[in-house]
């Protein structure tokens, strides 16, 4: 702190890649990092990602996925990250999913949060944004009139919780 004001410093310079894929499940991106689909592999020997951002879940649950299948695959894809890409465990971090206002999706939903919540503690992973929490909560302005996709206001929010989440990195 100086005069008040916090001055956050990073270690380097950060660039942020989403590899987001639109219906994807645990399971579609287990597959896809597993077999380079996309040249996904490749891609990130290339970059070299010091921190892993994970935020899956509302696909899984969308495609009735069972909280058993979602934990493993979650757990597969960290196991992955870690062997093949030598990932530390304190920088992954896994996110709870957003919410969705769809009918039962919420009680499948929080049993996705506690598989998540058993990893980081099993694994000793950090925790990442709880969008379930956040989201759960005035849908017209996180979301609109969509059940499970945040509108503008709800991707600047998820933002500000990602920074949140990784300015807790910086250095002195």
């Amino acid at each position: 702190r100086d005069s008040g004001v916090e001055i956050v410093r990073f270690a380097a310079p950060n660039f942020l890649a989403n590899e987001g894929m639109g219906g994807y499940t645990t399971g579609h991106y287990l597959a896809m990092m597993r077999n380079n689909q996309g040249g996904w592999r490749d891609r990130m020997r290339l970059l070299g990602p010091t921190v892993w951002l994970i935020h899956l879940g509302v696909n899984d649950e969308r495609q009735k996925v069972s909280p058993a299948i979602f934990g493993a695959n979650l757990r597969a894809i960290v196991e992955l990250l870690q062997t093949d890409f030598g990932a530390v465990s304190d920088a992954i971090y896994l996110a709870r999913p957003s919410y969705d206002y769809a009918p039962g999706a919420a009680a499948i939903l929080r049993q996705y949060c506690d598989c998540i919540d058993a990893l980081v503690a099993e694994r000793n992973l950090r925790a990442g944004p709880d969008f379930f929490a956040v989201f759960a909560g005035d849908r017209e302005r996180w979301y609109g009139s969509d059940p499970v996709h945040p509108g503008p206001e709800g991707m600047d929010l998820m933002a500000d919780l990602w920074h949140g989440i990784l300015a807790r990195r910086r250095t002195p």
